[in-house]
Parts: C-alpha cells; sequence; structure tokens
C-alpha cells in the first residue's frame, strides 16, 4: 500500500488547521482540505511538520475551490 496512507488517516485528527484528507487515485496526490480560519500558509507549515514526524515529506501547493462551475463560464454558454 502506500506509505502516505497511515499518516493521512490520522492527518486531520493530529493537524490544527486541517479537517481532512484524501488520497487521489493510487498516490502520490493528496487532497487537504483545510480551515479557512486558520490559513493557508499556517496550515501548509502545520501539515509539513505533521508529515516530517511521520517521516515523509511533501511538496505542497496551496489552490482554491471556485464558485463557479466548468459549466457555468463563458465559453460553455458561447457554445451551446
Amino acid at each position: 500500500l502506500c506509505p502516505l496512507l497511515p499518516a493521512l488517516q490520522k492527518l486531520a485528527a493530529d493537524t490544527p488547521g486541517v479537517l481532512g484528507a484524501v488520497l487521489s487515485g493510487a498516490g502520490p496526490s493528496v487532497l487537504i482540505f483545510l480551515d479557512n480560519k486558520i490559513g493557508a500558509e499556517r496550515a501548509k507549515t502545520n501539515v509539513r511538520t505533521y508529515l516530517k514526524t511521520c517521516g515523509l515529506k511533501a511538496d505542497l501547493v496551496a489552490t482554491a475551490i471556485t464558485k463557479q462551475g466548468a459549466g457555468q463560464g463563458k465559453a460553455w454558454i458561447r457554445r451551446r
């Protein structure tokens, strides 16, 4: 199995600012849902620290969820 799995199973419970985490496909991509109140940079630091205690490291990239779906964009409307 993926060496990240045991750490991910405890990530939300053990890391301030993390609401949940999912392994994408066979890995090693992971999606982590963060509490907006704590801020992305602080949450990334907390996740990095947690992974280090588990003997793991990762490239962490902060992104955001858009409020507009793909089917609601102007290009999609023009093609209809």
